[in-house]
C-alpha cells in the first residue's frame, strides 16, 4: 500500500508537472511537416509536366486473318525521338499475347532484329533498330507478326478480339487500323 501512496504522490511532485508542461517539440516539427507536405504535394502535382521521350507520326496497323484462325499483322510506324539526353536504340511494342512468330525477312531496314519479352500478362516485342536516333531525327519502321490463339467463340459465333500494340507515354499524331477480310479492307 506504500508504493501506491508513494506513486499517487509523484504523480503530483514538480518534476513530473514540470514534464507534463514542457512544450512538445517533436510533436509540433511533425505537425509542421505534415502540413508543409500537404500543401506542397498537390502544388507540385499540379506543375508537374513531364515531356514525352518519343511521338509516333504514324501509326498503320494492317491485319489480315489467315484461313487456320491465325493473324498476319503488319505494322508501319514513323517514330520522332524527342529526348536530348538519351538517343533511341530500340523500340517496345506491346502484342496481345506471346503466341507470335515473326519474319526476319519483312522487317524494315531501319530494324536490326526483333525479339519477344514476356513478363506476366505483359507481353512485347523488342525491335532493336539497325542504327542510333537522336533528338528530332525521324525514321519509318516496319514489321510482320503472326499472331495466334486470337480466335474467340461465343454463343453467337466466332470472333476476334483484338488491341494493336500501345504506347503509354508515347502521343500518336495520326493512327490507321485496317482490317483485310474477303470483302477488301475496313478501315
Amino acid at each position: 500500500m506504500a508504493k501506491k501512496e508513494k506513486k499517487k504522490f509523484d504523480e503530483f511532485s514538480e518534476e513530473t508537472i514540470r514534464q507534463r508542461r514542457k512544450f512538445p517539440i517533436l510533436n509540433t516539427i511533425l505537425l509542421v511537416l505534415f502540413v508543409v507536405l500537404q500543401i506542397a504535394l498537390p502544388i507540385w502535382a499540379a506543375c508537374y509536366d513531364p515531356q514525352p521521350q518519343d511521338k509516333i507520326d504514324e501509326y498503320c496497323i494492317t491485319v489480315e486473318p489467315r484461313e487456320d484462325g491465325t493473324l498476319d499483322i503488319r505494322y508501319d510506324i514513323t517514330w520522332t525521338p524527342l529526348d536530348e539526353e538519351e538517343p533511341l536504340t530500340w523500340i517496345s511494342v506491346g502484342v496481345a499475347n506471346p503466341e507470335i512468330k515473326y519474319y526476319p525477312d519483312l522487317l524494315s531496314d531501319t530494324v536490326k532484329q526483333l525479339s519477344r519479352d514476356v513478363d506476366g500478362d505483359y507481353v512485347a516485342v523488342i525491335l532493336d533498330l539497325a542504327q542510333t536516333y537522336y533528338a528530332g531525327e525521324t525514321f519509318t519502321l516496319s514489321f510482320t507478326l503472326q499472331q495466334s490463339d486470337m480466335l474467340c467463340k461465343d454463343p453467337r459465333g466466332n470472333f476476334y478480339s483484338f488491341v494493336p500494340g500501345w504506347f503509354n507515354a508515347t502521343p500518336v499524331e495520326h493512327y490507321v487500323f485496317r482490317w483485310k477480310d474477303s470483302d477488301g479492307i475496313l478501315s
